[in-house]
């Protein structure tokens, strides 16, 4: 798989030098600490993540997960309570693909490292366009008050997974929501970095 040798701790954006964080999360921090990403989204991983998400091959969540065990390991070791939490889909997209793919890798996870997953009280309110076909800044419109939160009792630290970060907008927005509703620390996993 192809992986960057330097990378943010923060977001996970491969950097061309070692140093600990991005110009963009020195800058502009997200609501997640830490991030982990498993591999660049570049071939063959991408085909991986289409194969999951688009043709429905729900073996490849285990495949993910497999290759993200480092990553939880590594986030764990900074927060050993923490839980698992899928980013979701909308109820719309959720009923037109017929399953999340991150809560699949997040099931994965679960049977491979015995992390709980957080109660499932995050939801995507808003029905977004697809990120893939947007420009960085569109993206960042297009989930800006996307998901709330239902319930109070919240576990101190969560670990948000999905399968691909590109701007990482998604993740930040799910961050800042859980931040809000009474989570002390939020960290990210994914598959693939862009």
């Amino acid at each position: 798989m192809p992986k960057a040798t330097h990378r943010c701790e923060q977001c996970a954006l491969p950097l061309s030098e070692d140093a600990p964080r991005c110009g963009a999360c020195l800058a502009q921090p997200p609501a997640f600490t830490h991030a982990e990403a498993a591999a660049l989204y570049a071939d063959p991983v991408s085909h991986w993540v289409t194969a999951l998400k688009y043709g429905h091959d729900l073996a490849y969540a285990r495949l993910l997960a497999e290759a993200m065990r480092p990553g939880l390991k590594a986030l764990l070791a900074r927060q050993p309570d923490s839980r698992l939490l899928a980013v979701p889909l909308h109820r719309q997209r959720l009923r037109q693909r017929g399953f999340n793919q991150a809560h699949e890798i997040a099931r994965q996870l679960v049977q491979l490292e015995g992390t709980p997953l957080a109660p499932n009280r995050l939801h995507r309110h808003k029905h977004t366009a697809r990120q893939t076909t947007l420009s960085k800044a569109q993206r960042a419109h297009n989930v800006r008050g996307a998901f709330s939160c239902t319930g109070g009792d919240w576990p101190a630290s969560i670990i948000l997974v999905d399968d691909v970060m590109t701007t990482g907008n998604t993740l930040r927005q799910c961050a800042q929501t859980l931040i809000k509703a009474g989570v002390k620390n939020v960290q990210a996993l994914v598959f693939a970095r862009a």
